[in-house]
């Protein structure tokens, strides 16, 4: 409901507000490599909740994708390939994409050929 909506508005506002200089969650390189990618009007410190869990209960490393909001998918995109290739070291890859994030990671893996890489990739909320 519309109440709902202006209450996860709310709520998004606060976490990036809170967490301008927020720390990345742990680094453990024994498993993948998670990398949540936000919705357009958001930033990285709303996804922290989930990546907080992850990382809390797999042996993984998560990491948050922000680009430019006048960036294009495609170049949105590119940039969440260096992104991945930079972090990566060798471990299997896992994309979370929400909303907007969830199309970019979508162009990402129908542009590369990230089979030998991914491991799963999860869009959840996005547009069609």
């Amino acid at each position: 409901t519309r109440d709902h909506e202006l209450l996860a508005i709310a709520r998004q506002g606060w976490r990036i507000a809170t967490r301008p200089f927020r720390q990345e969650p742990r680094r453990d390189r024994r498993g993948a490599l998670v990398v949540f990618v936000h919705g357009v009007m958001a930033a990285g410190p709303v996804l922290d909740p989930i990546r907080e869990r992850v990382a809390a209960s797999h042996p993984c490393e998560t990491r948050s994708f922000t680009d430019a909001p006048w960036t294009s998918i495609a170049k949105a995109a590119d940039n969440l390939s260096s992104l991945v290739e930079s972090q990566r070291e060798g471990r299997r890859v896992v994309l979370a994409g929400h909303s907007l994030g969830g199309i970019v990671l979508l162009c990402l893996v129908t542009s590369v050929d990230a089979h030998d890489i991914l491991r799963l990739a999860l869009a959840v909320a996005h547009p069609q």
